[in-house]
Protein backbone atom coordinates (compact mmCIF):
# COMPACT_ATOMS: atom_id res chain seq x y z
CA UNK A 1 0.00 0.00 0.00
CA UNK A 2 1.10 3.60 -0.72
CA UNK A 3 0.58 6.67 1.39
CA UNK A 4 -0.40 10.00 -0.25
CA UNK A 5 2.02 12.72 0.86
CA UNK A 6 0.87 15.68 -1.29
CA UNK A 7 -1.59 18.30 0.04
CA UNK A 8 -5.22 17.49 -0.83
CA UNK A 9 -7.28 20.60 -1.72
CA UNK A 10 -10.68 21.14 -0.21
CA UNK A 11 -13.75 21.25 -2.41
CA UNK A 12 -16.59 19.20 -3.75
CA UNK A 13 -16.93 15.39 -3.97
CA UNK A 14 -15.93 15.72 -7.65
CA UNK A 15 -12.65 17.37 -6.58
CA UNK A 16 -12.08 14.56 -4.09
CA UNK A 17 -12.79 11.83 -6.64
CA UNK A 18 -10.53 13.46 -9.23
CA UNK A 19 -7.70 13.76 -6.77
CA UNK A 20 -7.82 10.12 -5.72
CA UNK A 21 -5.95 8.97 -8.81
CA UNK A 22 -4.73 5.83 -6.96
CA UNK A 23 -8.00 4.02 -6.13
CA UNK A 24 -7.02 2.20 -2.97
CA UNK A 25 -4.80 4.62 -1.05
CA UNK A 26 -5.66 5.19 2.65
CA UNK A 27 -7.05 8.66 3.39
CA UNK A 28 -6.88 10.76 6.53
CA UNK A 29 -9.91 12.01 8.40
CA UNK A 30 -9.50 15.74 7.53
CA UNK A 31 -9.48 15.00 3.78
CA UNK A 32 -12.64 12.93 4.08
CA UNK A 33 -14.36 15.60 6.20
CA UNK A 34 -13.65 18.47 3.80
CA UNK A 35 -15.15 16.32 1.04
CA UNK A 36 -18.38 15.59 2.94
CA UNK A 37 -19.00 19.10 4.33
CA UNK A 38 -19.85 20.92 1.05
CA UNK A 39 -21.78 17.88 -0.21
CA UNK A 40 -24.09 18.04 2.82
CA UNK A 41 -24.76 21.78 2.54
CA UNK A 42 -27.84 21.74 0.21
CA UNK A 43 -30.11 19.43 2.29
CA UNK A 44 -31.98 20.77 5.34
CA UNK A 45 -29.06 20.20 7.74
CA UNK A 46 -29.16 23.88 8.63
CA UNK A 47 -26.92 24.15 11.72
CA UNK A 48 -23.27 23.97 10.66
CA UNK A 49 -22.36 22.17 13.88
CA UNK A 50 -24.72 19.32 12.93
CA UNK A 51 -23.22 19.06 9.44
CA UNK A 52 -19.70 19.01 10.89
CA UNK A 53 -20.62 16.23 13.35
CA UNK A 54 -22.14 14.17 10.52
CA UNK A 55 -18.98 14.71 8.45
CA UNK A 56 -16.81 13.57 11.40
CA UNK A 57 -18.93 10.44 11.75
CA UNK A 58 -18.85 9.60 8.02
CA UNK A 59 -15.10 10.04 7.80
CA UNK A 60 -14.68 7.97 11.01
CA UNK A 61 -16.82 5.15 9.56
CA UNK A 62 -14.88 5.19 6.29
CA UNK A 63 -11.55 5.12 8.12
CA UNK A 64 -12.83 2.36 10.43
CA UNK A 65 -13.74 0.22 7.42
CA UNK A 66 -10.27 0.82 6.01
CA UNK A 67 -8.62 -0.29 9.25
CA UNK A 68 -10.88 -3.34 9.42
CA UNK A 69 -9.79 -4.24 5.89
CA UNK A 70 -6.18 -4.05 7.05
CA UNK A 71 -6.89 -6.34 10.01
CA UNK A 72 -8.68 -8.76 7.70
CA UNK A 73 -5.66 -8.80 5.39
CA UNK A 74 -3.36 -9.64 8.30
CA UNK A 75 -5.56 -12.41 9.65
CA UNK A 76 -7.00 -13.96 6.48
CA UNK A 77 -4.42 -12.83 3.88
CA UNK A 78 -7.17 -11.55 1.66
CA UNK A 79 -7.35 -7.99 0.37
CA UNK A 80 -10.61 -5.98 0.55
CA UNK A 81 -10.58 -2.39 -0.74
CA UNK A 82 -12.53 0.75 0.05
CA UNK A 83 -12.74 3.26 -2.79
CA UNK A 84 -13.62 6.94 -3.18
CA UNK A 85 -16.83 5.86 -4.85
CA UNK A 86 -17.96 3.93 -1.76
CA UNK A 87 -17.41 7.05 0.38
CA UNK A 88 -19.34 9.25 -2.07
CA UNK A 89 -22.16 6.69 -2.19
CA UNK A 90 -22.32 6.78 1.62
CA UNK A 91 -22.82 10.57 1.44
CA UNK A 92 -25.43 10.25 -1.31
CA UNK A 93 -27.36 7.57 0.62
CA UNK A 94 -27.41 9.73 3.76
CA UNK A 95 -28.73 12.74 1.79
CA UNK A 96 -31.46 10.64 0.17
CA UNK A 97 -32.68 9.16 3.48
CA UNK A 98 -32.58 12.58 5.16
CA UNK A 99 -34.68 14.14 2.38
CA UNK A 100 -37.27 11.33 2.52
CA UNK A 101 -37.69 11.49 6.30
CA UNK A 102 -37.84 15.31 6.27
CA UNK A 103 -40.58 15.23 3.63
CA UNK A 104 -42.60 12.72 5.68
CA UNK A 105 -42.33 14.83 8.83
CA UNK A 106 -43.37 17.99 7.01
CA UNK A 107 -46.41 16.25 5.52
CA UNK A 108 -47.45 14.94 8.94
CA UNK A 109 -47.00 18.40 10.46
CA UNK A 110 -49.18 19.96 7.78
CA UNK A 111 -51.94 17.38 8.32
CA UNK A 112 -51.81 18.00 12.07
CA UNK A 113 -52.10 21.77 11.64
CA UNK A 114 -55.10 21.43 9.31
CA UNK A 115 -56.75 19.02 11.73
CA UNK A 116 -56.27 21.41 14.66
CA UNK A 117 -57.77 24.29 12.69
CA UNK A 118 -60.82 22.15 11.88
CA UNK A 119 -61.21 21.08 15.49
CA UNK A 120 -61.09 24.67 16.75
CA UNK A 121 -63.61 25.79 14.14
CA UNK A 122 -65.96 22.91 14.92
CA UNK A 123 -65.68 23.51 18.67
CA UNK A 124 -66.76 27.14 18.24
CA UNK A 125 -69.75 26.22 16.08
CA UNK A 126 -70.80 23.43 18.43
CA UNK A 127 -70.65 25.84 21.38
CA UNK A 128 -72.96 28.25 19.57
CA UNK A 129 -75.43 25.48 18.78
CA UNK A 130 -75.33 24.27 22.38
CA UNK A 131 -76.19 27.76 23.57
CA UNK A 132 -79.10 27.87 21.12
CA UNK A 133 -80.25 24.46 22.32
CA UNK A 134 -80.18 25.62 25.95
CA UNK A 135 -82.41 28.58 25.06
CA UNK A 136 -84.86 26.28 23.33
CA UNK A 137 -84.80 23.88 26.27
CA UNK A 138 -85.74 26.73 28.60
CA UNK A 139 -88.79 27.39 26.43
CA UNK A 140 -89.74 23.73 26.60
CA UNK A 141 -89.32 23.60 30.38
CA UNK A 142 -91.47 26.71 30.77
CA UNK A 143 -94.18 25.12 28.69
CA UNK A 144 -94.04 21.99 30.83
CA UNK A 145 -94.23 24.07 34.02
CA UNK A 146 -97.26 25.95 32.73
CA UNK A 147 -98.91 22.65 31.87
CA UNK A 148 -98.29 21.23 35.35
CA UNK A 149 -99.69 24.35 37.00
CA UNK A 150 -102.75 24.19 34.80
CA UNK A 151 -103.34 20.54 35.73
CA UNK A 152 -103.28 21.40 39.43
CA UNK A 153 -105.59 24.35 38.88
CA UNK A 154 -108.29 22.72 36.77
CA UNK A 155 -108.19 19.37 38.51
CA UNK A 156 -110.81 17.37 36.66
CA UNK A 157 -110.43 19.28 33.41
CA UNK A 158 -108.11 16.64 32.12
CA UNK A 159 -108.90 17.37 28.52
CA UNK A 160 -107.44 20.87 28.81
CA UNK A 161 -104.40 19.57 30.61
CA UNK A 162 -103.86 16.89 28.00
CA UNK A 163 -104.05 19.50 25.27
CA UNK A 164 -101.42 21.65 26.93
CA UNK A 165 -99.22 18.62 27.45
CA UNK A 166 -99.48 17.79 23.81
CA UNK A 167 -98.50 21.34 22.90
CA UNK A 168 -95.42 21.05 25.09
CA UNK A 169 -94.50 17.75 23.42
CA UNK A 170 -94.90 19.35 20.02
CA UNK A 171 -92.59 22.17 21.03
CA UNK A 172 -90.05 19.64 22.26
CA UNK A 173 -90.26 17.76 18.99
CA UNK A 174 -89.75 21.02 17.12
CA UNK A 175 -86.62 21.74 19.14
CA UNK A 176 -85.30 18.26 18.39
CA UNK A 177 -85.98 18.71 14.70
CA UNK A 178 -84.32 22.14 14.70
CA UNK A 179 -81.31 20.69 16.49
CA UNK A 180 -81.02 17.84 13.99
CA UNK A 181 -81.45 20.15 11.00
CA UNK A 182 -78.90 22.65 12.31
CA UNK A 183 -76.37 19.86 12.93
CA UNK A 184 -76.85 18.48 9.43
CA UNK A 185 -76.61 21.98 7.96
CA UNK A 186 -73.41 22.62 9.90
CA UNK A 187 -71.83 19.39 8.66
CA UNK A 188 -72.78 20.29 5.10
CA UNK A 189 -71.15 23.73 5.41
CA UNK A 190 -67.99 22.23 6.89
CA UNK A 191 -67.77 19.70 4.06
CA UNK A 192 -68.19 22.41 1.43
CA UNK A 193 -65.59 24.63 3.09
CA UNK A 194 -63.21 21.69 3.28
CA UNK A 195 -63.65 21.20 -0.46
CA UNK A 196 -62.38 24.78 -0.98
CA UNK A 197 -59.16 24.24 0.98
CA UNK A 198 -57.24 22.43 -1.80
CA UNK A 199 -57.86 25.40 -4.11
CA UNK A 200 -56.48 27.80 -1.48
CA UNK A 201 -53.43 25.59 -0.93
CA UNK A 202 -52.76 25.36 -4.66
CA UNK A 203 -53.09 29.13 -5.08
CA UNK A 204 -50.65 29.73 -2.21
CA UNK A 205 -48.24 27.14 -3.61
CA UNK A 206 -48.40 28.82 -7.00
CA UNK A 207 -47.41 32.16 -5.47
CA UNK A 208 -44.68 30.58 -3.35
CA UNK A 209 -43.20 29.08 -6.51
CA UNK A 210 -42.84 32.50 -8.14
CA UNK A 211 -39.60 34.41 -7.71
CA UNK A 212 -37.86 37.49 -9.05
CA UNK A 213 -35.84 35.58 -11.61
CA UNK A 214 -38.80 33.87 -13.30
CA UNK A 215 -40.94 37.04 -13.32
CA UNK A 216 -38.04 39.10 -14.63
CA UNK A 217 -37.57 36.54 -17.39
CA UNK A 218 -41.29 36.71 -18.24
CA UNK A 219 -41.52 40.47 -18.46
CA UNK A 220 -38.28 40.51 -20.47
CA UNK A 221 -39.98 38.76 -23.40
CA UNK A 222 -40.24 41.08 -26.39
CA UNK A 223 -43.05 39.33 -28.25
CA UNK A 224 -44.72 36.66 -26.04
CA UNK A 225 -47.19 34.12 -27.50
CA UNK A 226 -50.94 34.68 -27.23
CA UNK A 227 -51.32 32.16 -24.38
CA UNK A 228 -48.98 34.17 -22.13
CA UNK A 229 -50.89 37.37 -22.95
CA UNK A 230 -54.09 35.66 -21.75
CA UNK A 231 -52.45 34.92 -18.38
CA UNK A 232 -51.24 38.49 -17.77
CA UNK A 233 -54.60 39.86 -18.95
CA UNK A 234 -56.46 37.61 -16.47
CA UNK A 235 -54.23 38.87 -13.64
CA UNK A 236 -54.93 42.48 -14.68
CA UNK A 237 -58.68 41.82 -14.62
CA UNK A 238 -58.40 40.31 -11.13
CA UNK A 239 -56.37 43.20 -9.72
CA UNK A 240 -58.49 45.90 -11.39
CA UNK A 241 -60.23 48.24 -8.92
CA UNK A 242 -63.98 48.18 -8.41
CA UNK A 243 -65.82 50.25 -11.01
CA UNK A 244 -63.14 49.81 -13.71
CA UNK A 245 -64.38 50.11 -17.29
CA UNK A 246 -63.16 46.74 -18.51
CA UNK A 247 -63.96 47.48 -22.13
CA UNK A 248 -61.38 50.26 -22.03
CA UNK A 249 -58.89 48.51 -19.73
CA UNK A 250 -55.48 48.16 -21.40
CA UNK A 251 -54.45 44.49 -21.17
CA UNK A 252 -51.73 44.67 -23.82
CA UNK A 253 -48.27 43.22 -23.29
CA UNK A 254 -46.94 46.70 -22.54
CA UNK A 255 -49.55 47.09 -19.79
CA UNK A 256 -48.71 43.62 -18.49
CA UNK A 257 -45.00 44.45 -18.23
CA UNK A 258 -45.89 47.69 -16.45
CA UNK A 259 -47.98 45.71 -13.96
CA UNK A 260 -44.95 43.50 -13.23
CA UNK A 261 -42.50 46.43 -13.28
CA UNK A 262 -41.73 46.26 -9.56
CA UNK A 263 -41.56 42.50 -8.95
CA UNK A 264 -41.70 42.75 -5.13
CA UNK A 265 -44.72 45.05 -5.22
CA UNK A 266 -46.42 42.85 -7.80
CA UNK A 267 -45.95 39.67 -5.73
CA UNK A 268 -47.20 41.48 -2.62
CA UNK A 269 -50.39 42.56 -4.45
CA UNK A 270 -51.06 38.91 -5.36
CA UNK A 271 -50.41 37.68 -1.82
CA UNK A 272 -52.71 40.36 -0.34
CA UNK A 273 -55.53 39.75 -2.83
CA UNK A 274 -58.86 39.52 -0.94
CA UNK A 275 -60.24 36.29 -2.34
CA UNK A 276 -63.49 36.65 -0.37
CA UNK A 277 -64.24 40.04 -2.00
CA UNK A 278 -63.52 39.07 -5.58
CA UNK A 279 -65.79 41.42 -7.55
CA UNK A 280 -68.34 39.59 -9.76
CA UNK A 281 -67.60 41.86 -12.73
CA UNK A 282 -63.87 41.21 -12.46
CA UNK A 283 -64.50 37.49 -12.23
CA UNK A 284 -66.78 37.60 -15.28
CA UNK A 285 -63.98 39.06 -17.40
CA UNK A 286 -61.46 36.58 -16.01
CA UNK A 287 -63.79 33.70 -16.93
CA UNK A 288 -63.75 34.89 -20.54
CA UNK A 289 -60.08 33.82 -20.59
CA UNK A 290 -60.17 30.77 -18.29
CA UNK A 291 -63.47 29.42 -19.56
CA UNK A 292 -66.53 28.72 -17.36
CA UNK A 293 -66.24 26.56 -14.27
CA UNK A 294 -68.03 23.62 -15.91
CA UNK A 295 -66.05 23.83 -19.17
CA UNK A 296 -62.57 25.33 -18.47
CA UNK A 297 -60.22 26.22 -21.31
CA UNK A 298 -57.68 23.34 -21.62
CA UNK A 299 -54.97 25.81 -22.69
CA UNK A 300 -55.41 27.92 -19.55
CA UNK A 301 -53.71 25.51 -17.14
CA UNK A 302 -50.40 25.44 -15.32
CA UNK A 303 -49.35 22.23 -17.06
CA UNK A 304 -49.98 23.73 -20.48
CA UNK A 305 -48.12 26.95 -19.61
CA UNK A 306 -45.04 25.26 -18.13
CA UNK A 307 -43.57 24.62 -21.56
CA UNK A 308 -43.85 28.33 -22.36
CA UNK A 309 -42.94 30.08 -19.10
CA UNK A 310 -42.50 28.92 -15.50
CA UNK A 311 -43.74 32.28 -14.17
CA UNK A 312 -46.78 32.25 -16.49
CA UNK A 313 -47.62 28.73 -15.26
CA UNK A 314 -47.53 29.94 -11.64
CA UNK A 315 -49.74 32.96 -12.39
CA UNK A 316 -52.14 30.77 -14.36
CA UNK A 317 -52.43 28.29 -11.46
CA UNK A 318 -53.08 31.16 -9.02
CA UNK A 319 -55.87 32.64 -11.18
CA UNK A 320 -57.60 29.28 -11.73
CA UNK A 321 -57.57 28.24 -8.06
CA UNK A 322 -58.74 31.64 -6.78
CA UNK A 323 -61.73 31.35 -9.14
CA UNK A 324 -62.46 27.80 -7.91
CA UNK A 325 -62.30 28.93 -4.27
CA UNK A 326 -64.57 31.91 -4.91
CA UNK A 327 -67.19 29.72 -6.62
CA UNK A 328 -67.37 27.58 -3.48
CA UNK A 329 -67.27 30.62 -1.19
CA UNK A 330 -70.30 32.20 -2.90
CA UNK A 331 -72.28 29.02 -2.27
CA UNK A 332 -71.19 28.47 1.34
CA UNK A 333 -71.09 32.02 2.76
CA UNK A 334 -74.91 32.57 2.83
CA UNK A 335 -75.26 29.29 4.72
CA UNK A 336 -72.61 30.35 7.22
CA UNK A 337 -74.52 33.59 7.80
CA UNK A 338 -77.61 31.55 8.68
CA UNK A 339 -75.62 29.61 11.30
CA UNK A 340 -74.15 32.79 12.81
Amino acid sequence: MYHLTAHVPSGTPQTYAHYLCQPFLPRTLPYLEVTALPALSPPPLHPRQVRENVCHHMSFVHESVGRACGEYLKSERRQIYTTPKSYLELIALYKKLLAEQTSKLEAQQERLEIGLIKLRSSAGQVAEMQAQLKDEQVVVENKKAETDALLVQVGQESSVADEQSELAAIEEDKVTIVQRDVSAFQRQCEAELYAAEPAIKKAEAALNGLDKASLTELKGLANPPKDLLSVTAAVQYMLAKKGTNFKKLDVSWAAGKKMMGNVDSFLRSLQEFDKDRFEPENKEWVRKLTGPADAPDPTFTAEYMKSKSFAAAGLCDWVVNICIYHDIYLDVEPKRQLLA
